[in-house]
Order: structure tokens, then C-alpha cells, then sequence
């Protein structure tokens, strides 16, 4: 494979092209977060009859608790994005300062000489 194994140690981001598929992702995540809570079972025990009472209750349980896990899991999915999103961000607004700091000569970084 040719330049297998070039840059290896060098790590390379594109925060623009990082951040526009974060932003893509925090929308579908904010889209189903929206439809799972817009959405939640309506599963009633009383609709298998009274001869399964215990079983359809356990059911119903069991399809409410599968929904309050797809709820938390996305919930932490969207969380996730977004602190990525910020780090992404953040790196922008990092590169922009060095960038800047570079071009005149001068750091403003912790431990620069003034």
C-alpha cells in the first residue's frame, strides 16, 4: 500500500468537515430523541384478557423499560456529540490563535514571554 505507515505519528483533523458531520449527527439524534418522546408504548395489560394478567403486566414492563433505555442511550449519544462538537470547536478557535501567533512572531500561550 503505497504511504502506508507516512504521518503515522501525526494526527490531522478538518474541524470545518469534523464539525458539519457532528452538526449533521446532533440533528438525527435531536429527531429521534424528539419522535422516541412523542412516541412512548402504549401497551395496555388489560387488552391480553385476566387470564394473562401477570404475564401482560410483565410485558408491558418490559416494553416500558426497553423505551426508557432508548430514551437514555440517544440521550447519551446527543450528550456525546455535543462535547464533541465543542472540542471540535475549541481546536478551531486553538488553530486560529496559533495560526495568528505564528504569523507576527508572537504566543500568547501559558509560559509566553511578553
Amino acid at each position: 500500500m503505497p504511504g502506508f505507515g507516512q504521518d503515522a505519528g501525526r494526527l490531522s483533523v478538518d474541524p470545518v468537515a469534523a464539525g458539519e458531520v457532528l452538526d449533521d449527527a446532533a440533528g438525527q439524534l435531536a429527531r429521534r430523541l424528539d419522535a422516541l418522546t412523542a412516541a412512548p408504548p402504549r401497551l395496555e395489560a388489560s387488552r391480553y384478557g385476566p387470564g394473562l394478567a401477570d404475564r401482560a403486566a410483565q410485558l408491558v414492563e418490559l416494553v416500558n423499560r426497553a423505551h426508557r433505555v432508548r430514551l437514555s442511550h440517544t440521550q447519551r449519544l446527543r450528550d456525546g456529540v455535543q462535547v464533541a462538537r465543542e472540542t471540535v470547536r475549541s481546536v478551531q478557535g486553538t488553530d486560529a490563535v496559533s495560526a495568528a501567533s505564528l504569523g507576527t512572531g508572537q504566543s500568547t500561550g501559558e509560559g509566553s514571554r511578553s
